[in-house]
């Protein structure tokens, strides 16, 4: 007997290796001394497959939220990828034309017999901050 989990993880992860890209994913690390001043900055970075689409007229939850705005887009990502690195929120995504996203919401982390699926998130474009 398979596991339903692991069925749903596998098929996700085949989905996104073949239709979507491979993300350089940024995290910033900020260490703060004992009077809450930043005393040292980090950076690690890792790459995880997944798609970025516009937010749809349909996406009800999106809208709600406010998170509907322009320079936002969907991102749909492996739960983790083979090091076993997730996507947390304030994480900067760089995808193939240098463009940097940053992750502002984490909208669902689907779960099948414990295992999770994917994760669906929120994308805030960067690049073009600033910009007119």
């Amino acid at each position: 007997m398979t596991n339903l989990g692991t069925t749903a993880l596998s098929d996700f992860n085949n989905i996104v290796e073949i239709h979507g890209r491979e993300y350089t994913i940024t995290r910033v690390t900020e260490t703060t001394d004992s009077m809450g001043t930043v005393s040292n900055t980090s950076e690690s970075t890792f790459t995880i497959y997944g798609i970025i689409f516009d937010i749809s007229a349909k996406d009800r939850k999106v809208h709600e939220m406010g998170l509907a705005v322009p320079g936002n887009k969907r991102f749909f990502v492996k739960a983790q990828n083979d090091d076993g690195d997730i996507v947390k929120e304030g994480d900067l995504v760089t995808d193939q034309w240098s463009v940097q996203w940053r992750v502002i919401n984490i909208t669902k982390q689907p779960y099948t017999n414990s295992t999770e699926v994917y994760r669906s998130c929120i994308i805030q474009n960067i690049t073009q901050e600033g910009t007119s």
